[in-house]
């Protein structure tokens, strides 16, 4: 029994020193330690941990083998990734401007390519760049609008009234998009929990809006039908220019948005498809593919309403009061309305992402007695 243990001692012994991970691996296997090697680590089970801390695990993992009494483990390795990530979310601005519903909202659509940097399992650093499509659709009260001493054809003043109904005003804008987010994954070498928060810088670089609504015009001769029911208010009369609920508005110039910082969270799944390890002087270097499932959330920090808000809610050219099709609804959101208002922007939604870790180095460690390590170099 001593001499058993003597030969095991010297034997370990001999090991530290040695300069090659898979050679010190093939020799205790030989003395019939139950020693395993995956390929980038040393374990006793034969699995690898992600982190335990806060942060992570502090880059060290270590297996306790009871017949060698020798404690086996890897450091975590420095990784670099690469990938593609798409979202969709539900999108809405929040504001105060008076009597201006967020509601229905509308949606938004982004694409862009990352780098990541993953230090021993502490900590994650991700920096992206990518385009942002939002289309935001908010509703309004009915918007009625009184024109006195209109003259008619004949000359005679009147009082012409415009009434617009089921109002919707929609805004798309398309952002450039610079996330800088900071995390990290908790779990198994195949599955993991993983959370990311940070900022995403973003500057609006194409915009438009459009209106749509429903008209109807009467109009008032109170010095000629004052008498008759409802002031004399004439209404449904084709030949005179008066109609009912017709669609009236369409395309204007966008919302000139400042840039913005984005608040941003994201919580998900990390799943490792496919991996490649590569032993080499002194550790293994891993290749691997990963999909990423998260819910994300992004909220504007900055007060985004638009410089410019002196446009009127209406513009009808006088000879053009009668053609439809002419009326210029401009977005609340430009209108002297929104004057000293706050706006900014809400997205929730889901965030995919497909990355790619390309060498990083991991190092093998053969271990004494615990918190006693060599490293083979």
């Amino acid at each position: 029994m001593r001499s058993r243990f003597l030969i095991l001692f010297l034997m370990s012994f001999f090991l530290l020193q040695s300069v090659d991970a898979q050679e010190a691996y093939d020799r205790i296997k030989r003395a019939g330690s139950g020693v395993s090697f995956d390929g980038r680590n040393f374990s006793y089970h034969g699995k690898r941990n992600r982190g335990n801390g806060l942060m992570g695990s502090g880059g060290m993992n270590y297996r306790y083998n009871q017949r060698t009494g020798l404690y086996t483990g890897n450091r975590n390795m420095r990784k670099n990734l690469i990938g593609l990530w798409v979202e969709g979310a539900g999108s809405a601005y929040i504001h105060n401007v008076p009597d201006y519903s967020m509601l229905p909202g509308g949606w938004a659509a982004s694409a862009g390519i990352l780098y990541e940097y993953d230090h021993f399992d502490l900590f994650r650093m991700q920096l992206g760049i990518g385009a942002r499509y939002q289309s935001v659709c908010d509703t309004l009260p009915d918007l009625r609008i009184n024109k006195q001493g209109v003259l008619d054809s004949w000359g005679y003043p009147f009082d012409l009234t415009y009434c617009f109904t089921d109002r919707r005003d929609h805004s798309d804008i398309l952002f450039l998009e610079a996330p800088v987010l900071f995390g990290n994954a908790y779990g198994s070498s195949s599955a993991a929990f993983y959370f990311m928060a940070g900022v995403k810088l973003q500057l609006a670089t194409w915009r438009q809006t459009r209106v749509d609504a429903f008209c109807t015009t009467t109009a008032s001769y109170d010095q000629f039908l004052g008498h008759l029911e409802e002031g004399g208010v004439l209404e449904e009369m084709d030949n005179h220019g008066l109609r009912k609920d017709v669609p009236v508005g369409g395309k204007r110039a966008g919302l000139a948005i400042r840039p913005d910082v984005l608040a941003s969270l994201e919580l998900g799944g990390e799943w490792i498809l496919s991996n490649d390890y590569h032993r080499t002087g002194h550790g293994v270097t891993l290749y691997d593919t990963r999909l990423r499932v998260a819910w994300f959330a992004d909220f504007g920090i900055l007060n985004t309403m638009p410089k410019s808000t002196d446009n009127p809610q209406l513009d009808i050219p006088e000879d053009k009061k009668w053609n439809f099709s002419e009326f210029i609804l401009n977005h609340t959101l430009s209108t002297a309305s929104a004057s000293g208002c706050m706006l900014h922007n809400l997205s929730t939604g889901i965030r995919i992402s497909f990355v790619f870790g390309f060498p990083g180095e991991s190092r093998c460690i053969l271990c004494g007695p615990f918190r006693s390590e060599q490293e083979y170099r």
